[in-house]
């Protein structure tokens, strides 16, 4: 069923657009296994900011680099914060969580410079062709990495809130990239 919407969805989406979908997609797989690991050798409440930290400030000073965008004064003092924040939570922190966690902060600058230049490009649509192959790629990586019979089991077991969840991360992500 999910296949039938992006299809509809997608119809008339440039054939140039699923390009920088697929480098999307494939950025999830290290952006998936790097979070993983750092939420495993350490703690969350370390490694989740400063990844979405990372993320952010490297998004933002990547859209100032290759897609033209301008920052005012309260954005470079909130980059500067977020900098800042980041550095006092690494402060005594397993260095190994703390490079997984900047890795991880370097995927989403990637995917979300490259998301950001093709919605632009190609419109809003373009959201439902990256939700499409980060599932596509997510999933291989669960299957080249032996996890095929979990991933089975538990969606049996728990599809409906899978469902909603995904749904929900596909339209804030969908909301984030028209804005």
């Amino acid at each position: 069923a999910l296949s039938v919407v992006v299809l509809a969805v997608t119809r008339d989406l440039p054939s140039a657009a699923w390009g920088p979908a697929a480098v999307t997609g494939l950025v999830h797989v290290p952006y998936t296994a790097c979070l993983a690991w750092a939420y495993d050798r350490g703690d969350f409440s370390v490694a989740y900011p400063i990844a979405r930290g990372s993320g952010a400030v490297l998004s933002a000073l990547g859209g100032v680099v290759l897609l033209d965008d301008s920052l005012g004064v309260w954005s470079a003092i909130a980059i500067a914060t977020v900098a800042a924040g980041m550095a006092l939570l690494a402060f005594g922190a397993h260095r190994p969580q703390i490079a997984l966690a900047l890795v991880v902060g370097l995927t989403i600058g990637i995917y979300t410079v490259n998301d950001s230049h093709a919605v632009r490009e190609y419109g809003a649509t373009y959201a439902f062709a990256v939700f499409a192959l980060i599932g596509a790629s997510t999933t291989i990586l669960g299957v080249a990495t032996r996890r095929a019979r979990p991933m089975i089991a538990t969606m049996r077991a728990g599809w409906r809130r899978y469902a909603l969840t995904g749904a929900m991360v596909a339209a804030s992500y969908f909301l984030v990239l028209v804005a």
